[in-house]
């Protein structure tokens, strides 16, 4: 069963996001580790910017974080997936039997949006060594993946803080 955390994203000026992200992480942690099979305690987490809401999907194990969002050919318009790493990576991310377009957003541990890229579809037929490669420019502890510009629809920008509620 898929693990789901809700989120909620809400509008505020950037000189007053002073929020920690650490918050949201334990919540996401521990919801990932409190849940039994076929039950779900869904979360809030805020983004501090405009009102949005949206589904994660929690990616915890490496084994979780290798099959992503892969083999989907849609994705509900405010679903996604949040990559929680124990610590900082500079780990690079492809769309390997990803068929929907997605924007990834690199997080650092105080919860800071380092970055966006979208992150095109993969071709039905081409080869996985010849697919693109999308590195962050700095070392990140999160990542979320949302489809293709859901960040810059919401007014979540590079900069925005997250929080838990």
């Amino acid at each position: 069963m898929s693990k789901v955390l809700y989120v909620t994203a809400i509008s505020k000026a950037k000189k007053i996001l002073t929020y920690c992200f650490l918050g949201l992480v334990a919540l996401a942690i521990s919801a990932c580790t409190s849940l039994t099979e076929g039950t779900a305690s869904p979360s809030k987490i805020k983004f501090l910017n405009k009102m949005a809401s949206a589904h994660l999907e929690i990616a915890t194990t490496k084994a979780e974080q290798e099959i992503g969002l892969s083999n989907r050919t849609e994705l509900d318009t405010d679903s996604g997936m949040l990559f929680v790493f124990n610590s900082d990576v500079s780990t690079c991310f492809w769309m390997k039997d990803t068929y929907v377009p997605l924007t990834i957003g690199f997080v650092n541990k105080q919860g800071k949006l380092l970055q966006t890229i979208d992150m095109k579809a993969q071709t039905k037929g081409l080869l996985p060594q010849n697919l693109p490669i999308y590195c962050p420019a700095q070392p990140y502890r999160y990542a979320i993946e949302m489809n293709q510009g859901w960040f810059a629809r919401n007014n979540v920008a590079v900069g925005t803080r997250i929080l838990a509620n």
